[in-house]
């Protein structure tokens, strides 16, 4: 088998991490072969272990490409959206009775940003890691 016409999805969840292949003919897609493994590095749909998350994904990929026998080098990953796309941001300052400005509410908001930042960093390394599974 070859990698023409192929997408491979990975379910990212807390309990398993489930792989599927489909082989799209003539916009009809089929299911090749599919994979699950117990989830390390996950729990309550929160990345725990971003190393032990990045190797979930890599044994489940492992083994779907010694079921089909194919070298598999693109891969969409699922994660629980309700985890990424919700977070809260809190951030004060003291006015101590004083009048709000303009440059408070600039602070407070470049406060944000950097704590959005802060926490993007976390994400932004598991990518890397599952980039270089690949």
């Amino acid at each position: 088998m070859d990698n023409k016409n192929t997408n491979i999805v990975v379910d990212l969840g807390s309990n398993e991490v489930k792989c599927t292949l489909f082989k799209n003919d003539n916009n009809i897609n089929t299911i090749v072969a599919s994979s699950k493994i117990k989830t390390s590095g996950i729990s309550n749909s929160i990345i725990t272990n971003f190393e032990d998350a990045s190797n979930s994904i890599k044994n489940i990929i492992s083994d779907l490409e010694n079921k089909v026998n194919l070298d598999i080098d693109s891969v969409t990953v699922l994660i629980d959206p309700t985890k990424i796309i919700t977070t809260s941001l809190t951030n004060l300052k003291n006015m101590n009775g004083d009048k709000i400005e303009t440059s408070d509410i600039d602070f407070l908001l470049r406060e944000s940003k950097n704590n959005l930042k802060k926490m993007m960093i976390d994400l932004h390394k598991f990518i890397c890691l599952i980039i270089n599974i690949f």
